[in-house]
C-alpha cells in the first residue's frame, strides 16, 4: 500500500474513533431541531474523498445554490475555539477541506445555539433557516 493510501486509513480510523466519542448534546440538540422543521440530516457522516466525519450532513437538499456535496453542519463545542471565539487551526483546515471538497459549511457555535435555545422553539427555527 502506497503512503498516501497508509494516511488516509490511518486518518479514517482516527475520525471513526473521535466521531463515536463526541456525537455530543449539542449536536444532537441541532439535529433534533433539524428533523422538527423537516429536514433530514445524517449525523457523523462520513465524507468518502477525505475521510472527514461531518457533525451532520444535510441529505435532501437540491437545487440551485446547493453545494454538489451538499451542506455539511458543524456543531462546534468549546474544544473547537481558541482565545474565546477564534476557530482552532483543526477546525479551519477542516472547514477549508470541505468546501474544497464542494460542501457548503455551515458552523454553529456552541455559544450562539445555547443562546437561541433559551429564546424558544421560534428563535431556533429562525436560527436555521
Amino acid at each position: 500500500e502506497e503512503l498516501g493510501g497508509q494516511c488516509l486509513r490511518v486518518f479514517r480510523d482516527r475520525e471513526r474513533g473521535n466521531s463515536a466519542l463526541h456525537s455530543s448534546v449539542l449536536q444532537r440538540s441541532v439535529a433534533s431541531a433539524l428533523r422538527r422543521m423537516g429536514m433530514q440530516c445524517e449525523q457523523e457522516a462520513e465524507d468518502k474523498t477525505s475521510g472527514y466525519s461531518i457533525d451532520l450532513r444535510l441529505t435532501h437538499l437540491t437545487g440551485p445554490g446547493v453545494a454538489p456535496a451538499g451542506t455539511a453542519i458543524e456543531v462546534d463545542g468549546p474544544s473547537h475555539y481558541v482565545w474565546g471565539s477564534k476557530p482552532s487551526g483543526r477546525t479551519r483546515l477542516k472547514r477549508r477541506q470541505l468546501q474544497g471538497l464542494g460542501y457548503n459549511v455551515v458552523s454553529i457555535p456552541h455559544w450562539e445555539w445555547e443562546s437561541v435555545q433559551l429564546r424558544g422553539e421560534e428563535a431556533v427555527t429562525e436560527y436555521l433557516q
